[in-house]
């Protein structure tokens, strides 16, 4: 009985201290990073510079798309940068589109943000997924993207 009262006692401090060290992780400078990495991949996917998205999206990020025909598609992130220009240019133009950070949620080394980047002819919503890698810095590693064209007036 008393080691089982020992146990459940150092099973509780462990959980009690492995809690704590999750809320330390959970730092206001963590979701400003997010912010930044979030505002680079905005850059690059309205600018049509592949380079500047890739520097916030990890190069195995994967992407999943609904079609018209309500098909799922996985793509990886060098696929993606392949048809970045082509889709960019066909949907808005960096001139007129503006980027809205509707909310950043950090749970130590992970992190997830919901934007909309909004043009003349559509908002495209975006459900980004970004870790922490081991030197602290955060990247995209996912996501999907959702656009609603505007009505032509």
């Amino acid at each position: 009985m008393k080691v089982g009262a020992v146990i459940l006692i150092a099973m509780s401090l462990t959980g009690t201290s492995v809690l704590a060290n999750a809320q330390d992780q959970d730092r206001p400078d963590d979701k400003e990073a997010v912010r930044h990495i979030v505002q680079a991949y905005f850059e690059g996917h309205t600018k049509n510079d592949v380079q500047a998205e890739n520097k916030a999206v990890h190069p195995q990020a994967l992407w999943v798309f609904a079609s018209k025909n309500n098909r799922l598609y996985i793509s990886t992130q060098k696929q993606r940068t392949k048809t970045l220009k082509e889709n960019a240019r066909r949907v808005m133009r960096a001139s007129d589109a503006t980027l809205r950070i509707d909310s950043i949620d950090v749970t130590g080394g992970a992190a997830c943000a919901k934007i909309e980047v909004e043009s003349q002819l559509a908002v495209v919503t975006h459900y980004l997924l970004l870790l922490k890698d081991p030197g602290g810095e955060w990247k995209i590693v996912g996501g999907t993207v959702w656009p609603m064209q505007k009505e032509k007036k």
